[in-house]
């Protein structure tokens, strides 16, 4: 062996090692710009009714809400404020929010408010001195690109020892109205920047639970009240309030029993879907919100109700076997069997956002 054989040894290893990087490297970018090449999966289109689907949807919403500035504003588990822009199959978190001592939230309910502005109701379960509930508002606006949010405590009579229990909100026009209990009574609290509440009362003793509220957005706030408890049979009131909740007044109804599972604005003036005591879906119908009368149902039977905002009103979706999704102007879209929550979107469409399957519905009525 001569002297230089020991280098031109270590030359041929260094330049197998420089072609295999250069190799490796190009396998490389050739694997990337094949991956970004590729188009993303579409959706999927079900043969029954229709509508196109993403699957894999993630999100946990508990209330959505129309968003002129993208597809949908979703309030979910977790305290957590999304959007979605595009194809509204891949949400983003917005902001996330903490109750005292960094505890998690759940949303239970949302409303929009003055244009650009949001607020998403809010429970804290079992947290503060002896597990006492709390409940929150967190409002946020969009405008000019600028996304802020704060979160609200709802007062108490005595803030360490009731509970706060909140479950519906709307915009009156001028105001937020929020039902709910405290202190284990009906409860009510009004505010007009969505910051400062105040604390008022519906005026009903006993076992009473306000559960539901609709408004005209034009000061008119109607509320349904569950008098008396399930064990013993129950029966879900209705009353009204033109002062965003300072005073109540009980609106009259047909005679019997009702359980109401939604309240709803429309082009007659409000529909009460629900049930009758022998478990009948049944509807009542009103034009002002302060008289009640029985009514021809949309003509089947349905197992729950879920409702959403649209632009041009509100979306009532009846569940199964009914399946079906009424819209405003009388058009009916069919739907899966499924439960789910609807809200119309800025283009036209509606979504249906189900999270127990993991689905996203989206549909064109007509």
């Amino acid at each position: 062996m001569t002297a230089g054989e020991p280098v031109h040894g270590v030359r041929r290893w260094v330049r197998a090692l420089l072609s295999l990087a250069v190799f490796c490297v190009a396998f490389a970018v050739l694997v990337i710009v094949n991956h970004e090449t590729d188009p993303p999966p579409g959706p999927k289109v079900d043969e029954a009714t229709g509508l196109s689907y993403f699957e894999d949807f993630a999100l946990a919403a508990r209330s959505v809400e129309t968003w002129p500035g993208g597809c949908y504003l979703a309030f979910g588990e977790g305290g957590t404020v999304w959007s979605a822009d595009g194809d509204c199959s891949d949400p983003r978190p917005l902001w996330t929010a903490k109750a005292e001592g960094e505890r998690p939230l759940v949303f239970v309910d949302s409303a929009a408010g003055a244009p650009g502005f949001y607020a998403g109701l809010a429970i804290e379960d079992g947290a503060g001195l002896e597990g006492r509930n709390r409940g929150y508002v967190a409002v946020g606006g969009f405008g000019g690109g600028d996304r802020t949010w704060e979160l609200t405590r709802l007062p108490a009579r005595n803030e360490w020892g009731n509970d706060v229990e909140p479950r519906a909100i709307v915009w009156d026009g001028t105001a937020f109205v929020v039902v709910g209990r405290e202190g284990g009574e009906p409860a009510v609290w009004s505010s007009r920047n969505g910051h400062d509440w105040v604390l008022t009362r519906v005026p009903v003793t006993g076992e009473a639970a306000p559960l539901l509220l609709t408004t005209d957005g034009e000061g008119l706030v109607i509320a349904s009240v569950r008098l008396g408890i399930p064990s013993s049979g129950y029966d879900d009131t209705l009353w009204w309030t033109r002062d965003s909740g300072a005073t109540w007044k009980r609106a009259t109804a047909t005679e019997g029993r009702h359980g109401i599972d939604a309240l709803v604005p429309d082009g007659a003036g409000f529909t009460a879907y629900g049930a009758d005591a022998d478990g009948t879906a049944a509807t009542l119908v009103s034009v002002d919100g302060t008289e009640w009368t029985a009514a021809t149902g949309p003509g089947c039977a349905w197992d729950g109700v879920a409702t959403g905002p649209g632009p041009a009103g509100t979306l009532v979706l009846l569940g199964a076997p009914c399946d079906r999704l009424l819209l405003p102007g009388g058009t009916e879209l069919a739907v899966p069997a499924t439960a789910a929550l609807p809200v119309g979107l800025a283009d036209g469409r509606v979504a249906l956002v189900d999270f127990r399957l993991g689905r996203l519905w989206l549909g064109t009525p007509g």
